[in-house]
Formats: structure tokens, C-alpha cells, sequence
């Protein structure tokens, strides 16, 4: 397989997991103290949207959720703060009205009960925060 084939592929996988529309809300959203500001992403994966939100925000802090202990490595060598936590029964360990932005993108269609973690996000959520939510369009 050639590099072009594999950055095709690449492109492919950013489309079909949503990271371009991602991207494009990442654009409008206004953080006006970064200093004190905090980066959630449930089911962050390697961290690549949390790293395109540092790179607006390069003082943001950055903390992740993900099961993968592959992807909590990379998180974790990015400077990601990543926990492994159950999402359908478990709590978040932030505290509440601490996070400024969270995504949680292509995670609920993955989960039996969804209403623990919107519970929680509405929780540690601060007034004025953006929760970004990327599922598939199974009819599109």
C-alpha cells in the first residue's frame, strides 16, 4: 500500500467519524479565559480533537475518557489527563461546573443506557459551556 492510499484512508475515517463538522464547531466556539479553562473529550480516542482545541487555546487544559488503554498511552504522552471510566453506570470524576467544553463524539450509539452520561455532562458543565455531540446519520 502506497502513502496516498493511506491518507485516503485517513480522510475517509476523519469523514465518517465526524471530525471535519467537529472541526467547524471548534471554530466558533469563544473561550475567553484559558487560563482557567478545561477540555473534556469522552471517547477521545489518541486525542485529536483535544488537540486541535489546544491549538486555538494552547492554555487550555485537556482531560479525556477513553477505554482503550492504546489510546490512553498516546493521550497521556500528549499530555492528555485520560481516565477509563464505565460511562453507562459510573460518574465523572470532575468536579461540578468545571468544564468549558465537552465532545463526545461518536460514543452514544455505543451505549445501552445514554442518560447517566448526558446527567453527568449537564453536571460538570459550566453555565455557558459548549457540549459538542457527534452521532451518525444512519439515514443520510
Amino acid at each position: 500500500m502506497n502513502i496516498n492510499n493511506i491518507k485516503s484512508m485517513f480522510r475517509n475515517e476523519e469523514q465518517a467519524h465526524g471530525y471535519e463538522t467537529i472541526s467547524d464547531f471548534l471554530g466558533i466556539i469563544n473561550i475567553t479565559d484559558e487560563e482557567q479553562s478545561t477540555a473534556l473529550d469522552i471517547g477521545c480516542g489518541k486525542g485529536k480533537v483535544l488537540l486541535e482545541i489546544k491549538k486555538k487555546y494552547p492554555k487550555i487544559s485537556l482531560k479525556g475518557v477513553e477505554f482503550d488503554k492504546e489510546n490512553i498511552k498516546y493521550c497521556s504522552l500528549a499530555g492528555i489527563e485520560t481516565e477509563a471510566i464505565d460511562l453507562e453506570c459510573k460518574k465523572l470524576p470532575y468536579e461540578t461546573l468545571s468544564m468549558d467544553i465537552v465532545v463526545c463524539n461518536h460514543v452514544l450509539e455505543h451505549l445501552k443506557n445514554i442518560f447517566n452520561i448526558v446527567d453527568e455532562v449537564q453536571r460538570i458543565l459550566k453555565p455557558n459551556g459548549y457540549f459538542i455531540i457527534g452521532v451518525p446519520n444512519m439515514g443520510g
